[in-house]
């Protein structure tokens, strides 16, 4: 298609701009350069158009596929940058599946200008019980380990089994608790807990229901593992060769580290680790039609690309020798960043879970197709 943006084009101005905006040593200084670095971002990817790449035209975006914001997660992991694009954009993922609606329909419009913010809640611990009275719903719930909550406006709540739905409320809604706690991942500065007792709201404010739900759903889980498996790459990526260039500068018995063939073979391995993940990513990004079967597919793929992430950091943290330990070497930024990865929404192993029986039950299905 003649209209689709060139994926290299993107993550070379992404990049310009990022290098811009983002100053890792400042952030060292001041913790609450952060935020405002955050916002700044965000302001700047409304005006270039990042928040609205893959929504949909008829609903006001760029209609672009999702290996564009791909593309644009690589580079913002790349950058270490703050939560509020992807928090955004996952919100967006959700919210475009009700865009008939004629009030999503306008608050998609102001999200994608950078007027608004829906924060979908996705992508941590969540737990909604949901009970029809009449004509209102009445939630119980609490979400933690959420990114990127502190400038939402409009809440999008998962209700799963056994009747999902979405529903959107007010951030402001006096029945609604979001808390703040702080993150050891500096990058990203807090994560969010939202919680509410006896949330209770007109049955119009379940944007999704049924089967349409729980395929939103699925999407917008898959897009927030894949944003993570791409931030993966891109900071596994950022972090190897800048210690590819220290190991250049770094000299022991007169000669450079990066010489010593024992230290040539780590970075080497690293270096095929990181193009695996790219091509096992670059192959997952490309959106199918099962929502569910792209959702197995974006977990399989932050698996992997997270443990990537972990080895690399962690090599990285050693070969630059002992100045790698110290907070001023910003090593152990994305050492944290690569932590926090892992954590949210749960542990490496549950998302083997959740992986495992499809891609058992695949590989039974083609056994028996060549038997």
């Amino acid at each position: 298609m003649d209209d689709l943006i060139e994926l290299g084009a993107l993550s070379d101005s992404a990049r310009r701009v990022l290098d811009e905006h983002q100053n890792r040593q400042q952030l060292l200084k001041d913790p609450a350069w952060l935020a405002q670095s955050d916002q700044l971002l965000y302001r700047t990817s409304a005006e270039l158009g990042w928040l609205g790449l893959c929504v949909a035209e008829k609903a006001g975006g760029l209609g672009q596929p999702f290996n564009a914001l791909g593309a644009l997660y690589v580079e913002l992991g790349r950058a270490l940058a703050g939560p509020s694009i992807v928090a955004t954009t996952v919100g967006l993922e959700l919210l475009s599946a009700a865009y008939a609606d004629p009030d999503v329909t306008d608050l998609i419009e102001a999200i994608i200008a950078g007027d608004q913010r829906a924060l979908a809640l996705v992508g941590g611990t969540v737990v909604v019980k949901a009970q029809r009275q009449g004509a209102r719903v009445v939630l119980k719930g609490v979400a933690r380990d959420i990114l990127g909550g502190a400038h939402a406006t409009h809440l999008l709540i998962p209700i799963e089994a056994p009747n999902p739905a979405v529903a959107m409320v007010r951030a402001d809604h006096p029945g609604v608790v979001i808390e703040a706690r702080k993150a050891w991942d500096q990058t990203r500065g807090e994560v969010f807990d939202v919680s509410f007792e006896h949330l209770e709201l007109p049955l119009s404010s379940l944007v999704l229901q049924g089967a349409e739900a729980s395929q939103a759903l699925a999407r917008a889980a898959a897009h927030f593992d894949f944003a993570l498996a791409c931030d993966a790459l891109g900071g596994s990526e950022q972090i190897l060769n800048e210690t590819l260039a220290y190991m250049q500068t770094r000299t022991q018995f007169g000669r450079a580290i990066a010489s010593f063939q024992a230290l040539k073979h780590r970075c080497a391995d690293m270096a095929t680790e990181i193009e695996v993940a790219r091509a096992l990513l670059t192959s997952a990004c490309r959106s199918t039609d099962d929502a569910h079967a792209w959702r197995t597919q974006a977990a399989a793929c932050r698996l992997h690309t997270g443990a990537v992430y972990r080895r690399v950091t962690e090599d990285a943290l050693q070969l630059h020798g002992g100045i790698g330990f110290t907070w001023e070497q910003s090593c152990h930024l994305f050492l944290k960043r690569a932590r926090l990865n892992d954590a949210l929404g749960g542990t490496p192993e549950q998302r083997k879970d959740l992986v495992a029986p499809r891609i058992l039950a695949a590989a039974a299905r083609r056994t028996a197709h060549q038997g």
